[in-house]
């Protein structure tokens, strides 16, 4: 039987909008507040709506989401690799060898890391029926990386990535 603080709380929730109570819920699971979730949730009203197919708004969301993951490390990886580059830049400036070589390793592994995206998001695509270049444009990703010199692809950065972007492309 409900308490007359838990009856309070909920009437406080009860006052916040959908989108309020969403937010609020959001914090409460980044938190790991899931009995205060909880009660957020219980005060959200239910209605019934008509809406497109499920499988193929799942799938467009999806997709959405793939891009954005995508998108995401594609630029990151070209941001450390910018600031790897300029690093070399600056240890070749004022001779510093080991500040070279170690920013030359980053600029590689970044390199590696992008050639492994690329390819990662040409087979997904393939194995799913999604148009990679739809894929690119969404993140605002013109083409292919195109490396200097041949580093090769990193596969414990592909085993880690694979995985993610193939569940988001079911």
């Amino acid at each position: 039987m409900p308490s007359s603080k838990d009856h309070r709380v909920s009437k406080l929730y009860d006052a916040l909008t959908s989108k309020e109570k969403g937010a609020a819920v959001f914090a409460c699971l980044m938190r790991f507040d899931t009995t205060t979730a909880d009660r957020i949730i219980a005060t959200v009203p239910t209605k019934t709506y008509r809406t497109l197919d499920l499988d193929y708004s799942d799938r467009l969301s999806r997709l959405g989401d793939l891009g954005s993951f995508w998108g995401l490390h594609h630029w990151r990886e070209m941001t450390v690799m910018t600031s790897a580059l300029s690093l070399v830049s600056h240890a070749w400036q004022t001779e510093n060898d080991d500040l070279g070589a170690q920013a030359f390793e980053g600029f590689q592994n970044a390199q590696a890391h992008l050639i492994a995206l690329d390819a990662m998001l040409e087979d997904i695509c393939n194995e799913n029926g999604i148009d990679p270049e739809a894929v690119r444009m969404m993140a605002g990703v013109p083409d292919t990386f195109t490396p200097i010199g041949e580093p090769p692809a990193d596969p414990e950065f592909d085993s880690e990535f694979r995985g993610i972007l193939s569940k988001l492309a079911r």
